[in-house]
């Protein structure tokens, strides 16, 4: 009589742990083909001139509407759009040379018809070494990787050096691109589109130091453009209407982006042929794009027009 149960839980418990590592190894390339990165030099032939080069290496998401505010230059850098593998160059001039650039950074990225907007703060540092130098760094990383694992394979549980392989690579590439915040946000964004998902919040609180900050300002006209498949609009749009209610100085106005599409375009809500919902026009000036920190963004706009 031969005992089949232990040996089918074994195999069961080897394929979930293959399944654990392919699933860790997808979310990887999700990471590594999703970054949006900046790559800065100078060039000093007639002035001083920071050299950036964004480069956009997802072969899926576009961005567009891209703002950089760098700390010692009075203007943002304005880009309208690096396309899915693409690369932008912009020369900025400046006074002086630095090893680092704490930059601002705003952008909409976009998958199809589905964009989200995104602010954070980026570090942005000009090349230290020669191009040659960092690759031979990078060559020798490569290196010492694949003869780590061609080691660890026979010895140690495949689990384990897939597990080692995720994490160097993972480290390499924030440290390569200086950005592991953006390259977390933007992948984790990404691979939820992925699957048919989108981060939505459920709902915007309204306290009433809010209620007060907005009734000290003045008088003003709130334009919301949605569609019926934004499924981020239903929130962004309660949270108008009942802070209206408390806040008599604002007037606020939605509209269908689709059915008034000629509206929508004279207000900006196309980018290209892509229509971004939600957009809340503020004061006819400002426009906040997305449900993201939708509360503290409209404060702000609201402060900035009055």
């Amino acid at each position: 009589m031969t005992q089949t149960g232990p040996v089918r839980r074994e195999v069961a418990s080897q394929a979930v742990k293959w399944l654990i590592c392919f699933i860790a190894l997808c979310a990887l390339s999700c990471v590594a083909f999703s970054a949006l990165s900046f790559e800065a030099d100078y060039d000093e032939s007639d002035g001083l001139y920071l050299v950036l080069r964004i480069r956009n290496t997802s072969p899926l998401v576009y961005f567009e509407n891209l703002s950089i505010l760098l700390p010692g230059v009075p203007n943002r850098v304005e880009i309208p759009k690096v396309e899915a593998g693409g690369i932008y160059v912009e020369r900025v001039l400046v006074t002086e040379k630095t090893d680092r650039y704490d930059a601002d950074v705003r952008y909409t990225f976009c998958e199809g018809d589905v964009c989200l907007y995104r602010e954070e703060e980026v570090l942005i540092r000009p090349a230290r070494f020669p191009d040659w130098l960092r690759h031979l760094g990078n060559g020798v990383f490569f290196c010492v990787l694949g003869v780590l694992v061609f080691w660890l394979w026979p010895r140690a549980k495949k689990a384990f050096t897939l597990a080692i392989i995720l994490a160097a690579l993972t480290g390499w590439l924030g440290i390569r691109q200086y950005q592991p915040e953006t390259v977390r946000s933007i992948a984790s964004t990404l691979c939820i589109s992925c699957i048919g998902m989108e981060v939505v919040p459920d709902s915007f609180p309204i306290t009433a130091d809010y209620i007060d900050a907005v009734l000290e300002l003045p008088v003003t006209r709130v334009e919301v453009f949605h569609t019926d498949w934004c499924r981020s609009c239903p929130v962004v749009i309660e949270f108008l209407e009942e802070l209206a209610m408390y806040c008599g100085n604002l007037e606020i106005m939605v509209y269908d982006a689709e059915e008034e599409s000629r509206l929508a375009a004279d207000k900006g809500v196309y980018s290209g042929n892509t229509l971004v919902v939600p957009s809340t026009i503020v004061g006819g000036k400002a426009r906040i794009t997305g449900a993201e920190r939708f509360p503290e963004r409209f404060l702000k706009s609201l402060r900035e027009v009055k």
